[in-house]
């Protein structure tokens, strides 16, 4: 399928609920010349019978896909439509430009604090996603935005990486934690470097998944031994590398973006960015995957499916060429719980606590479903005081039925939303 013959929006796509609000015709119009503009093709866009409303939904739907660099660069170099509103293409710029900033930021405090701090004390930590992305996979750093510093650590390495994160000023942030049966330190520690120009939030990961089922089996071995020196040409123009901090090969890349889309996010709380960025990878690093070895690491951990749906997506999306070892998706017993977990964060992103809940509860057998339940319900005393901070703190146990009218309320909520859109 050509990505500008598509008929309808994607079916679990977040945009769907902007979609509702606004007439099919249009959304799928200005759908179709978003993807074209990031893939390069924004001369097939027929600008010139764009309307105001048209222009309002361009501007919503880029914003909501973390798109705003990527369509700012293609407009920049000579694609510029003549009727676009002056403030819309200068909104997009000063995205581009933030991105840039925070980027910059945030590679001078990796390379000339982080990661000499690590070396002296013997640690290596890998660096995930946007800010290794941003500035290897993409031409520019401006067209990627990133929200955290996502790093990764083995957990024996967890507490003394947090241990000089926090020496150099970092400190603890439980802002994050919505789910009480899980122990703080269960997925992720998450630190910020408070009183700085753009406040830095980082998340030191020992997994990759915080999806625990008894159908795969994460090898996170595999994924440390998938790694290179992580570069940064900001600071140094022959691109030094620093020993103490790594990235993943190509291959450990594609299953770790595969996964991520797919397992944590789910389509339906994914962005076209995330799927461009697989878009992307197999376009400029495509040759540099091992096919064979890597679809053999996946499927000992039962993971392969990720894959094949995640590029998928992209071929849906972009066109995107499948590569011929992914020509036949696996099929059989084996992949169908992967495939019904999937599924199950094939909705868009819960709104509420109640809603994160209902989506842990939809694929889970019926005594794991009682259980968490019951955790939603009656909390440990230690989280409900962190959450909810009554005042005078002798008087927490009300926290218990604040807690429950505020579920009430979301489920009242939520309820109503779902008859408006019916």
């Amino acid at each position: 399928m050509r990505t500008n013959e598509i008929e309808q929006m994607p079916k679990y796509s977040q945009l769907n609920l902007i979609s509702q609000r606004y007439p099919q015709q249009n959304c799928l119009k200005v759908y179709r010349a978003l993807r074209l503009v990031i893939c390069g093709r924004t001369r097939e866009v027929d600008w010139l019978s764009f309307s105001q409303l048209d222009w309002d939904l361009l501007n919503g739907m880029t914003m909501r896909e973390g798109l705003s660099g990527l369509v700012y660069h293609a407009w920049k170099e000579g694609q510029r439509p003549a009727n676009i509103p002056i403030s819309l293409f200068a909104k997009f710029g000063a995205i581009f430009l933030q991105n840039q900033q925070k980027f910059s930021y945030i590679q001078t405090e990796l390379i000339t604090r982080i990661a000499p701090a690590l070396g002296e004390a013997g640690l290596k930590m890998i660096i995930m996603k946007g800010a290794d992305l941003a500035g290897s996979l993409y031409p520019q750093t401006g067209l990627r935005p990133m929200v955290d510093l996502d790093c990764l650590v083995s957990q024996s390495a967890l507490s003394p990486s947090t241990a000089v994160l926090s020496a150099l000023g970092y400190v603890e942030d439980r802002n994050h934690m919505t789910l009480p049966w899980r122990g703080f330190q269960e997925l992720h520690v998450v630190m910020r470097l408070p009183n700085t120009p753009q406040s830095i939030r980082l998340e030191l990961h020992f997994t990759l998944l915080n999806a625990r089922r008894d159908f795969f089996e994460l090898n996170m071995e595999w994924f440390f031994s998938q790694t290179k020196p992580f570069y940064s040409n900001l600071l140094n123009e022959n691109n030094t590398s620093h020993d103490s901090l790594l990235t993943f090969t190509a291959s450990a890349q594609l299953l770790h973006l595969s996964l991520h889309l797919m397992m944590a996010h789910g389509i339906g709380g994914s962005d076209l960015l995330h799927f461009y960025d697989i878009h992307l990878l197999l376009e400029r690093w495509g040759s540099q995957i091992n096919w064979e070895e890597l679809l053999a690491a996946a499927r000992d951990m039962n993971l392969d499916y990720a894959i094949f749906a995640a590029v998928e997506g992209c071929a849906e999306r972009f066109n995107t060429p499948v590569p011929p070892a992914l020509a036949h998706p696996p099929s059989g017993r084996r992949v169908q719980p992967l495939k019904k977990f999937i599924e199950s964060r094939n909705t868009p992103i819960p709104k509420t606590t109640l809603e994160y809940y209902l989506r842990e509860l939809s694929d889970r057998p019926i005594l794991s479903q009682i259980v968490v339940g019951l955790r939603f319900v009656f909390p440990k005393p230690e989280y409900m005081r962190w959450v909810y901070k009554i005042e005078p703190t002798w008087l927490w146990p009300l926290s218990y039925p604040l807690r429950w009218g505020i579920g009430i309320r979301d489920l009242f909520r939520m309820l109503t939303r779902r008859s408006k859109i019916k």
